[in-house]
């Protein structure tokens, strides 16, 4: 049961006489016991809310690789889950996995489950793709454009090329402002990929034939 105030999102995970174990939801620290009385200014709080104000995409489709992972990690913390209510047990349980996992590690993922109750909630979190500056985007065009070819340009060729056609005035004269060769350099090799290096210049049947098992 999920229950809510101006500053909390408890979920009540078990009672037991006058009192009720909850685990705080924004914090996302260990469950504790609290008299139930101490909660009777809560209202309701859907799963929706719960989500929203705590910014948990688990709407999204996992890959069957997030899938396995989230699934290892249920395993991991699964016998834990019996004595949540006891806390020496939990304690003790935690120490003995702790030889497979950090105790911190166990107790993030325990909370991620407890509060959402879904082992979605245990899956790696989504890569957020950065936004790319106008000088990165440049790079990105200038390297896909004359290195990643069969012309097999250097580096410096693609950076000349790139000031050329992106840092030059209309006269042919160099902007203020432009990206160093060490930048562009750091760039490349932020970004390549060996795979790409080799198709790109090589095409794709020299790399499978050079490539076979």
């Amino acid at each position: 049961m999920l229950i809510k105030n101006e500053k909390q999102i408890l979920r009540v995970l078990m009672q037991r006489d006058e009192k009720s174990l909850v685990i705080d939801c924004i914090k996302r620290t260990m469950p504790k016991w609290v008299l139930a009385d101490s909660l009777a200014s809560y209202e309701g709080c859907s799963d929706a809310e719960l989500y929203e104000r705590t910014s948990m995409p688990l709407d999204r489709l996992l890959s069957e690789e997030e899938k396995r992972i989230a699934q290892e990690r249920f395993t991991l913390i699964a016998g834990v889950l019996p004595y949540i209510g006891e806390e020496d047990k939990r304690s003790k349980m935690i120490d003995f996995l702790s030889a497979q996992q950090s105790k911190q590690t166990i107790r993030k993922y325990l909370c991620l489950y407890l509060v959402y109750q879904n082992i979605a909630a245990l899956a790696p979190a989504p890569k957020v793709e950065k936004e790319l500056s106008q000088d990165e985007k440049n790079m990105r065009w200038a390297l896909n454009k004359y290195f990643y070819t069969k012309n097999k340009n250097s580096l410096m060729t693609a950076y000349t090329f790139m000031l050329r056609e992106k840092y030059c005035t209309a006269d042919g004269q160099l902007v203020e402002k432009y990206p160093s060769f060490d930048q562009f350099r750091y760039f490349y090799r932020k970004t390549k990929s060996m795979q790409k290096y080799y198709i790109s210049r090589d095409g794709i049947k020299d790399y499978q034939r050079n490539n076979r098992p």
